[in-house]
């Protein structure tokens, strides 16, 4: 796919915004900018939860996990200014709250690992619905290093006992 795409940007030196923009679908722009919009609610959410976790090393896997997004938001940025796509508006840069003894860090693994779970299948379908090489090889490559991260981040879960098992199966 690599070839493939390099062939494809090769094809769009030189052109203009609204030249390019005619070589995605309307549904390859939608999903770029819903994936985008996600990217930073789930930023906003983030940010939040790491102001309310008191757990040390759990702070700084949701700092880690925070740095992940802003790098993937900031490349679909990127691409969705390249096909003239209007931004969806960006979250604060910081997010605060006064109430800290109401979460528990239980709670915030739970919520993030379902937003996880969800942001998983969005992209599957991205992927599996974009038929431009360039828009394609964007959600396979984020698929990928999602699937990395909820591995790393369930894992973590399980040290930590915050994994629900489901009770072991003897017939």
């Amino acid at each position: 796919m690599k070839i493939l795409s390099i062939l494809q940007n090769l094809t769009q030196l030189g052109k203009s915004k609204e030249e390019v923009s005619k070589e995605i679908t309307s549904i390859e722009a939608g999903y770029l900018w819903s994936t985008l919009l996600t990217k930073y609610d789930i930023i906003e959410r983030s940010q939040l939860y790491l102001t309310l976790a008191r757990d040390q090393d759990f702070k700084i896997v949701i700092g880690k996990g925070l740095d992940f997004l802003k790098d993937e938001a900031d490349l679909l940025e990127r691409q969705a200014k390249k096909f003239g796509i209007a931004l969806p508006v960006r979250p604060p840069a910081y997010t605060s709250v006064n109430v800290v003894d109401v979460v528990e860090d239980r709670y915030i693994f739970h919520q993030i690992l379902m937003g996880m779970r969800g942001a998983l299948a969005t992209r599957m379908a991205s992927y599996i619905e974009s038929t431009t090489t360039n828009i394609r090889a964007i959600f396979l490559d984020h698929l990928a290093k999602e699937i990395e991260l909820y591995d790393g981040f369930f894992e973590y879960g399980k040290i930590k006992g915050w994994v629900s098992a489901p009770p072991i199966y003897r017939p």
